[in-house]
């Protein structure tokens, strides 16, 4: 099976924060490949934006008491966002939700960036 694991800096500032995604494979216990990615929108990437769907970074899902979060695979060519230029994926809370937080991923050298 493979896990994703998604982690970034939370802070106040105007400019976009990367963080990373990791895809793990847990029947072989090692890491599958690593992305770079952003959650959230410039000045609203800390705790604070937390509770901001479209516009703050994905919660961590115990803080909003969730199992799991569903990423969605049929990509949305946005290359005139910035911060996106490329491919968006809607996720969305736990299964058949409609809640969504922004997730950006596009090409980059060696690689997508999430």
């Amino acid at each position: 099976m493979k896990i994703l694991l998604y982690h970034q800096h939370l802070v106040r500032t105007p400019e976009l924060i990367e963080g990373r995604l990791l895809l793990i494979d847990s029947e072989q216990s090692a890491l599958a490949n690593t992305y770079i990615g952003t959650s959230g929108l410039p000045n609203n990437q800390r705790f604070d934006c937390l509770a901001s769907p479209g516009r703050g970074p994905i919660p961590q899902n115990s803080l909003i008491g969730i199992d799991c979060y569903q990423v969605s695979t049929k990509p949305i060519y946005m290359p005139g966002v910035r911060g996106v230029e490329g491919n968006f994926y809607k996720i969305t809370l736990g299964l058949n939700q409609d809640t969504h937080w922004t997730a950006f991923i596009r090409k980059c050298r060696g690689g997508s960036r999430i």
